[in-house]
């Protein structure tokens, strides 16, 4: 039975962080938080309370339910401002039936637009417009901060100075706004202390959002529209960190600090609205940290400073003692361009996700290969892996890095450098594949980290989570509920949280598996040393498909070919891309202008061209365009045929990108692919035909599919296909040993034959043929 007097016994059970409502006060008095979803107010004080109270803190702190403990009476009582109820239940019921109570809490917990967020984000677009300030909204954000403020000061008496906010002029009818905020919705009072302390993080970074116009036009009743008008932006790499995510990097990353230094020093380098130093204060004010700290922040955004500023400047005024907390958070023009210390105790940040193409500033990318001279393969890193490389050198001994990084960071071929040389100095305490569904802006490939400058050798624990929208949340409060009951792993369907037997899993790669694929992979990786299996890239050669240099320019459609001369058909071919790959067959839809043969260019004048009188009249209306690439010698050619597609052959085709149902064999033996890649043995002589037909079942298997999901790339449509990303799978060698004398064998032929007429065919079927060669599959 769960004791309901105990926050760790709430904590243990429900996954939720209890922070103090009000540290000062020295009360039970809690917020129970995940991220923002199902928060509630939790009162274990013992002290009596009135329903307005509680009302006005659970709306300020953008929850819907604040639950007493009443001791005296023996029962829970539980207050919802949005419905203006109380409900009271007997302590025993609560503690034997705790699950079911949590759902219904859940159930009511739901967004409305009546929440503190909206309600003063309303009010703020309202200013906005009023500004009239079309790209950062210093004034209007300022103008929000005095809003705020007037909720604790006479309006007329603030002190900018003291408050750290600019002096800006307020607009004639401002105490509309200021009546407007103070009366709340249905009479319940805001308290500025739990908005401050407790929304801060989704509330600015709503607000930096409205970077874009609003109606300024006057509504019939005088007032100022905030109805929207959304334009259309420049790509952004800076995307706002969940609460739920920051919240639960920083807890892991100040829990593994002495909290015995005299001193702690934080740098958050992307500070934006400040998210993780105000979520570092709240952790460190829960832990009684009796030491000083140290706060820095950089950002390029005047109102990201100006609000981080803003935040500190009221905490280090009301929640600690005197000189007990200093902050600095400059505007810059680009962190990497600043001086960073080598003795930050913690540093959380968030960086840019810019890709090289994307950095505009060349002060900006001189800043990036110097940060990472030697360190990457390529010349064109993604900005966030120079962040994260100047974080690590910047650490003291034995701090602590909380980052969240493109996935590409982790599993690219491009960053192995870089990846080792942190492993050299710095021990992984966590690594997090979260997937594509972190940011509500972008669908990046999100991945996070937790590293400790010490050189002790450590295998991190590892979160690994499905690619699905919602997965990551649930994994994370799962993993702080592990923290509160002493687990060390867990596993679903959606997501794995274990520590790993070694690391990296799969040879220089960060790349994170589920716990059961980490065991499979034991066995894989056995096997192969026995010389049972071999990796894809010993088997074959992967050829990565042709480029034009002009889409649509070459290709017709199946009937545009059937209606050509004949003496013009040989100068085309029947095109492979993607989307016509299904399940083991591949289904021409177009055939491509290919006039090469195995002795390369058939065509070396434009005289000759022009007597082809169908191709030749429709690609000369494309030829100034045709002409503008510079990779050819001849307008009329590819830009990149591929060398090895001037030979007709028999090969197995795969798209770019896709699973296991994105592997065919065609009818014909002229292909030629486009977007995807082709397999040839690398020694055709010691295989047959019907080798092939083999490899399409194995490829067309879950078993594949499971291989795919621990070596290769993950992406929306499924995965990265590319050589790079599948050449180490082990599969079976036919040629070796007695393989084609076996039933097995036989049976996975002809399914691959059927398979490339088209015939659909179980996937479980081809899995149960294949148990003789992966026989720990199902462990």
């Amino acid at each position: 039975m769960i004791d309901l007097k105990n926050k760790i016994s709430w904590a243990q059970q429900t996954g939720l962080l209890p922070i103090h409502l009000n540290p000062t006060e020295k009360t039970e008095r809690f917020i129970m938080l995940d991220g923002g979803y199902y928060d509630f107010c939790l009162d274990l004080s013992g002290e009596d309370i009135q329903k307005d109270v509680c009302f006005s803190k659970s709306w300020s702190t953008n929850t819907k339910n604040y639950i007493v403990v009443n001791n005296a009476l023996n029962q829970v009582v539980v207050y919802n401002w949005f419905t203006e109820t109380l409900s009271s239940l007997q302590c025993s019921v609560v503690s034997n039936k705790f699950t079911q109570f949590i759902q219904i809490l859940n159930h009511s917990s739901y967004r409305s637009d009546e929440d503190i967020v909206p309600f003063v984000l309303r009010l703020f677009r309202q200013m906005r417009s009023l500004t009239g300030e079309k790209d950062d909204p210093v004034i209007a954000l300022n103008l929000l901060y005095k809003l705020l403020i007037s909720l604790d000061e006479d309006i007329n008496q603030i002190s900018c100075t003291r408050w750290q906010i600019e002096d800006v002029q307020m607009p004639d009818n401002f105490e509309y706004f200021v009546d407007s905020i103070k009366s709340g919705v249905r009479g319940i009072r805001p308290n500025l202390d739990l908005i401050l302390r407790h929304c801060s993080g989704p509330l600015f970074q709503e607000a930096h959002r409205e970077v874009v116009s609003f109606n300024p036009e006057r509504d019939l009743f005088g007032g100022v529209s905030s109805e929207m008008k959304f334009a259309l932006t420049n790509y952004s790499s800076i995307h706002y960190t969940p609460q739920y995510l920051a919240r639960s990097i920083v807890e892991n990353a100040i829990r593994r600090l002495d909290l015995r230094k005299e001193q702690i020093k934080i740098l958050d380098p992307a500070c934006g609205s400040g998210a993780f130093l105000m979520e570092s204060l709240k952790i460190l004010r829960d832990l009684d940290y009796k030491g000083r700290i140290l706060i820095e922040g950089w950002d390029s955004s005047p109102c990201a400073v100006s609000t981080t500023r803003f935040l500190l400047n009221y905490e280090q005024n009301t929640q600690w003692e005197e000189n007990s907390f200093n902050f600095n958070i400059r505007l810059v023009k680009d962190s990497l361009l600043e001086k960073w210390d080598n003795n930050y105790d913690v540093i959380l940040m968030n960086p840019p996700f810019l890709s090289w193409e994307l950095v505009r500033n060349e002060d900006s990318k001189e800043a990036i290969i110097s940060i990472l001279n030697g360190i990457t393969t390529k010349k064109r890193p993604n900005q966030a892996a120079a962040f994260f490389y100047q974080a690590i050198k910047s650490l003291a001994p034995k701090g602590i890095l909380g980052v969240v990084l493109p996935s590409s960071i982790l599993l690219s071929d491009q960053y192995s450098k870089l990846r080792e040389d942190v492993l050299n100095s710095n021990k992984l305490e966590v690594v997090g594949r979260l997937g594509n569904f972190i940011f509500e802006d972008a669908l990046a490939d999100v991945s996070f980290l937790i590293a400790e400058h010490n050189i002790e050798y450590n295998n991190p624990e590892i979160i690994w989570c499905r690619n699905r929208k919602g997965v990551a949340y649930d994994a994370i409060k799962h993993w702080r509920k592990m923290k509160y009951n002493n687990i060390s792993s867990s596993s679903t369907d959606d997501y794995s949280i274990y520590r790993t037997l070694q690391f990296p899993i799969i040879k220089d790669s960060w790349n994170v598996v589920p716990r059961q694929d980490e065991l499979f992979l034991s066995y894989l990786i056995s096997w192969q040393n026995m010389g049972r299996l071999k990796a894809i890239k010993e088997i074959f050669n992967i050829y990565q498909g042709l480029l034009t240099g002009k889409r649509d320019v070459f290709e017709i459609s199946v009937s545009d070919y059937l209606a050509l001369p004949d003496k013009e058909k040989k100068y085309y071919r029947p095109l492979v891309k993607s989307g016509t790959i299904d399940n083991g067959s591949i289904k021409i839809k177009e055939y491509i202008w290919f006039p090469y043969d195995k002795n390369g260019l058939m065509i070396n004048n434009e005289e000759d061209l022009m007597s082809l009188t169908i191709s030749g009249q429709r690609l000369e209306l494309h030829k100034n365009d045709l002409e503008k690439r510079k990779s050819v010698k001849h307008w009329w050619e590819l830009t990149r045929p591929r060398l090895w597609q001037y030979t007709p052959k028999f090969r197995l085709y795969s798209q770019r990108f896709g699973n296991s149902s994105s592997f065919g064999i065609g009818r014909e033996d002229n292909y030629v692919i486009e977007e995807g890649n082709a397999f040839e043995f690398k020694h055709p002589e010691k295989y047959e035909k019907s080798d092939y037909y083999f490899y399409l079942s194995l490829f067309s298997s879950n078993i594949f599919e499971r291989l795919l999901s621990i070596y290769s790339k993950r992406i929306m449509a499924g995965y990265d296909l590319g050589q790079s990303q599948i050449k180490d799978i082990p599969i079976v060698d036919v040629k070796d040993g007695n393989c084609r004398k076996c039933e097995a064998y036989k049976k996975l032929v002809d399914i691959g034959v059927m398979l490339s007429h088209g015939e659909l065919y179980m996937k479980e079927a081809i899995d149960e043929c294949l148990q003789i060669f992966y026989p720990n599959y199902e462990e």
